[in-house]
């Protein structure tokens, strides 16, 4: 393994650097590597088969004439059914950054879980479980009122545990 493949990766998610493996970086930074081919792509011409031209615009007569250049901009537009209706090309990416968010999210919510004790414990599974204060009450041995404030508490100390991820999904 080179010194390169080594050396620690880090993305900016919501305005701080989280370090990150050398894959996520990589997913990551795909589409910043995208838009900088684009770019680069868009200031060659292209020929009448969509080949690169490889010229120098400096000596090319075409251009220097003060043409634009030719078809370097690659586009969709032209993709369209017989009948000449556009095909619609649904966009499937996942907003990486949202994604690595969230994993880190989980499993800063896993070692917040390993934090409570093994009541509290079973109060969120209750919860996760979607059940009613009056079933976690009854569950527990105690009041409705009890598990409703047993679970606010819950609440509380899982905020303070998490509090570094408080701005994370607010756009």
């Amino acid at each position: 393994m080179s010194n390169k493949e080594n050396q620690s990766k880090k993305v900016k998610v919501n305005g701080k650097w989280i370090e990150v493996s050398e894959e996520v970086y990589r997913v990551y930074m795909r589409e910043e590597w995208r838009e900088t081919q684009r770019e680069y792509r868009a200031k060659k011409c292209r020929n009448a088969d969509g080949t690169v031209c490889r010229k120098d615009c400096k000596t090319c007569p075409h251009y220097l004439e003060g043409n634009g250049l030719l078809g370097a901009t690659l586009s969709l537009d032209a993709f369209v059914t017989e009948d000449g209706t556009p095909i619609e090309f649904e966009d499937k990416r996942v907003d990486v950054e949202l994604e690595v968010a969230r994993n880190i999210l989980k499993e800063a919510f896993k070692k917040a879980k390993q934090s409570l004790t093994d009541r509290e414990r079973l109060i969120l599974e209750y919860f996760m479980d979607e059940r009613s204060d009056a079933e976690i009450g009854a569950a527990l041995h105690i009041t409705k009122s009890g598990a409703r404030e047993a679970r606010y508490k819950l609440f509380v100390k899982l905020k303070v545990l998490l509090s570094d991820f408080a701005d994370y999904f607010k756009k």
